[in-house]
């Protein structure tokens, strides 16, 4: 799972089921790049082979329809992905008036 949280680049959140510190993506960008940011701008999942690796890229939205990570898999063409970790956020919108003394 990548955070892609608005003014900050993508940053790993985990790897398979092992959470991670919010750590830069730069180091490992690779064949993941292009499906990430492609993901994060259409808000749309991405499918694709390319030179010998499948990338599988799907949005994590927000109920605003805010992309604020993308779950990624990439491997051999051949390879089926894993079933899909569950991921869950929140949504904080407290008003003044709705909070009792």
């Amino acid at each position: 799972m990548v955070a892609t949280l608005p003014e900050s680049e993508p940053r790993i959140m985990a790897i398979g089921r092992e959470p991670r510190p919010l750590s830069p993506f730069k180091r490992l960008w690779g064949a993941t790049r292009e499906p990430i940011l492609a993901t994060y701008t259409s808000k749309e999942p991405y499918h694709k082979v390319s030179r010998g690796t499948r990338v599988i890229a799907e949005p994590f939205l927000t109920p605003q329809d805010i992309v604020t990570g993308v779950q990624v898999w990439a491997g051999k063409p051949e390879d089926a992905p894993p079933d899909r970790l569950p991921a869950g956020a929140w949504v904080w919108d407290i008003h003044p008036e709705d909070i009792e003394n």
